[in-house]
């Protein structure tokens, strides 16, 4: 009996996991068909699901990404004729620090020059050299699960907000891309780049403080912006194909004031779309949860009822403002609905 039992239990919970991916799946499917793209593939659902399973398991997460730090690397900027380039280490970062620098931008300088801790994170990091003139680059790759499953919508959304918190100015647009100059310190021998692609790809770069935004063009113009664009789940549509560079220092009051009010439209649309898409999935997912608890909507009056459940004056039932008596339920086919009028001529 204790094994049959067993099976029962172990036969359900297979059929309960698959009911919610099968759904985790559907609304993942969804959201990307809402940004335009054509819906996820069962192989690549799956693969994200195989990074949690190995993060959780203890190992990188990506078995199938062995290339990604090279992948990485072809993303970052070639170097400049007469530049130098090698892989960086932290006494390279450290060189643009005063001695014994503390506080939150100091460690976000030092970070840029140590390997980041994380299941499935990927990474690279080189410094390009010439003379006294350096330039530090590191582009960071979260793993896709964390954009395949609504299991991971609290790092999604910390990663969204990541960029933000560096504050700054606008330094230049890539190609689309959109980078920031972040503050740093008088004392410090550095200036501090910052963007980011589909919140999945993030690029840091630190500059000697010597080094006009004219200096850093060579750099700008190799960055692989197609590349980032391709390598994340959530693509921005024509990130990377505009073959145009702007620098912000550079345009005069009037174009500076149109440019900023092409970016800030381009911003605010892409927010509406967001919050939209995100309104539509979880009225999906409320609606799931709806069916499965046995809730239905009235057309007519949007309230949530519960049909055919209870019997007797002492029954309750759930609806969307909490529960009911009985004295707030008419009999409908042989059944009750709650928190509903009627239909026309009834009684």
């Amino acid at each position: 009996m204790r094994g049959l039992n067993f099976i029962l239990s172990l036969v359900f919970s297979v059929f309960g996991l698959c009911a919610y991916l099968a759904f985790d799946y559907a609304m993942v499917a969804r959201q990307a068909k809402a940004r335009g793209e054509e819906p996820m593939s069962v192989v690549t659902y799956a693969s994200g699901l195989l990074q949690l399973a190995g993060a959780l398991s203890g190992n990188d997460g990506d078995p199938a990404r062995s290339d990604a730090p090279q992948t990485l690397v072809a993303m970052l900027p070639a170097p400049p004729e007469g530049w130098t380039v090698r892989p960086a280490e932290p006494a390279d970062v450290e060189a643009f620090l005063p001695p014994g620098a503390r506080g939150k931008q100091a460690d976000r300088v030092r970070a840029i020059g140590v390997p980041r801790e994380g299941k499935g994170l990927t990474g690279a990091r080189v410094i390009y050299e010439k003379g006294p003139r350096k330039v530090v680059a590191e582009v960071i790759r979260y793993p896709d699960f964390i954009f395949t499953s609504f299991m991971a919508m609290a790092q999604k959304f910390e990663l969204q907000m990541l960029t933000a918190e560096y504050g700054g100015r606008d330094f230049a647009t890539v190609r689309g891309l959109e980078i920031r100059e972040a503050p740093l310190p008088e004392d410090f021998g550095a200036r501090l780049f910052v963007a980011e692609v589909g919140a999945q790809i993030h690029l840091r770069m630190l500059a000697s403080k010597a080094m006009s935004d004219e200096d850093l063009l060579p750099f700008l113009s190799t960055l692989n912006v197609p590349a980032m664009n391709a390598n994340v789940v959530e693509r921005t549509t024509g990130l990377g194909e505009v073959p145009v560079i702007v620098l912000a220092s550079v345009l005069d009051a009037e174009t500076r004031k149109t440019f900023e009010a092409e970016r800030d439209a381009e911003r605010q649309r892409r927010a509406e779309e967001q919050a939209a898409r995100e309104a539509e999935l979880e009225a999906e997912r409320k609606a799931a949860e709806d069916a499965e608890r046995g809730l239905t909507t009235d057309e007519k009056t949007g309230v949530k009822v519960r049909k055919g459940t209870g019997s007797g004056d002492g029954s309750r039932f759930e609806t969307s403002g909490g529960t009911l008596d009985d004295s707030d339920c008419v009999a409908i086919a042989g059944g009750k609905t709650c928190g509903a009028p009627p239909p026309p001529g009834d009684d």
